[in-house]
């Protein structure tokens, strides 16, 4: 299938001075270029994130107001991923059939009803149902049926040239999204508890009624996406007949033709399903360190164990999270020099060493330390990857093969939170820093032994 042209200008070598070659190496020309469709897009990543963040903050805080104990957090977390797992993959196989931005639409309305259903229940089982069926990051990672289908609209839009430069701005887009949601939400807490001495339970679900808003208005950006976004439909090439075979049988009768499949689910071709098969292994082991040590129980660590209080959780996180949005820039240029693969190990295994470490040594300065320290390289591995998988499967595939790899990711990073949860109630709550650490190092390992030999896509073009 024959890439999607695109309106994007293939950047020239820089000549002259050294903001040129920044202004070029790190793609800001690629996205200042782009087509409309793609800005939108990424306005809807940062709205998205942004609530994520917001949420995320506060998710293990809201349930110790409504006397959730430890336990149950976990496997809330858990629960919560399987479920998006089974929902999000049925929406992502469809999407090409159905339509991208239907889908997209669909999603956002979910994401309201969970926002306003947290924002008005207390009970436990009605929360992880709207959860389940909504759209409710326990982690602050992405979750729900967008990623998938954004990542496959860009690529289709992008020329494979640049398309390391899209996705490190997307990326970006996501980690300051996230990074502006924590800081928001905790002083948003913080003045409504002592300012206006509202009780923390209330001011908590004042941010989930926020949620509420940034979802509406997440649908009203996916009404305004043109239809530049669907899956191109391409017909199949008739096979080449002999020439005596050519001639109709009977004058002014033409031999029927077949109609074109239509399938409703897509087909992967036996080379794409080796890759995914390796990829889904080797991410699922990444993915379920990431459930282990997610975003909401590091900040549930950081409040019970050194008694931090809500504005300063903003800031801390706030503060990671903007490091690891500025390091994704880093990536797009570093990626251009050594290649996707390389990239991927070389950036992300430091980072697990620094997660392992965050509860070793006493104090909160020295944790602090290595926190940010992990933040400054953990995603630089996600657009050298999300580059890396768009590259290696044909175009058609895309949105269900990146559909399918968020549905292994969010499985295995169900099994994690239940694990921490347990962790938590036998007081060996430190101890889930380090087994991250040491699952995401293997996946760095095994990332580079089994992909380090893959130097072109699938159309030849070195990657």
């Amino acid at each position: 299938m024959a890439e999607a042209e695109s309106d994007i200008q293939l950047p020239p070598q820089p000549q002259a001075s050294i903001f040129q070659r920044v202004y070029h190496s790190i793609g800001l020309h690629t996205f200042l270029s782009s087509p409309k469709d793609i800005k939108i897009l990424f306005f809807q990543r940062f709205v998205r994130l942004f609530a994520y963040g917001q949420s995320t903050l506060i998710l293990t805080l809201y349930f110790g107001r409504l006397g959730i104990d430890d336990a149950h957090k976990g496997l809330f977390m858990s629960l919560t991923l399987f479920g998006d797992m089974l929902i999000s993959f049925c929406l992502t196989l469809v999407a090409d059939s159905l339509g991208r931005r239907k889908i997209l639409a669909l999603g956002a309305v979910m994401m309201a009803g969970a926002g306003a259903t947290f924002a008005l229940a207390s009970n436990f089982w009605i929360l992880l149902a709207a959860a389940i069926i909504g759209v409710i990051s326990p982690s602050g990672n992405e979750i729900g049926p967008f990623r998938a289908i954004e990542e496959s609209t860009l690529a289709q839009l992008t020329p494979a040239e640049v398309r390391s430069d899209i996705f490190g701005w997307y990326a970006l887009t996501g980690a300051f999204a996230a990074a502006l949601g924590n800081l928001s939400c905790g002083w948003i807490v913080h003045v409504l508890h002592t300012v206006y001495e509202w009780d923390l339970l209330r001011a908590y679900r004042m941010i989930y009624l926020l949620y509420t808003g940034f979802a509406l208005l997440k649908l009203l950006l996916t009404a305004i996406l043109s239809a530049e976004c669907e899956a191109k439909v391409v017909k199949p090439r008739a096979e080449a007949l002999p020439a005596h075979e050519q001639t109709p049988l009977l004058d002014g009768q033409q031999p029927p033709t077949a109609a074109p499949r239509r399938s409703f689910f897509p087909h992967i071709s036996p080379e794409s399903r080796s890759i995914l098969l390796q990829l889904s292994l080797i991410m699922g082991l990444d993915s379920a360190a990431s459930g282990v040590a997610n975003s909401s129980w590091i900040t549930y660590y950081f409040a019970k164990t050194f008694s931090v209080d809500q504005s300063t959780l903003g800031i801390i996180f706030f503060t990671t999270n903007l490091v690891t949005a500025l390091s994704s820039l880093a990536a797009v240029s570093i990626s251009k020099r050594i290649g996707l693969v390389k990239t991927m190990v070389f950036t992300h295994l430091p980072s697990a060493i620094f997660l392992a470490l965050v509860p070793v040594f006493p104090g909160l300065a020295p944790a602090l330390t290595f926190l940010i320290l992990r933040s400054s390289l953990a995603q630089m591995d996600v657009a050298p990857r999300s580059a890396f998988i768009a590259a290696v499967v044909l175009p058609s595939e895309r949105t269900a093969v990146m559909g399918w790899v968020n549905v292994v990711k969010t499985c295995a990073q169900g099994i994690g939170p239940t694990i921490t949860g347990w962790l938590a109630s036998t007081n060996h709550f430190g101890v889930f820093f380090i087994l991250a650490g040491c699952m995401k190092a293997t996946y760095d390992l095994l990332i580079l032994v089994v992909f380090s030999r893959v130097r072109t896509d699938r159309e030849g073009r070195r990657l």
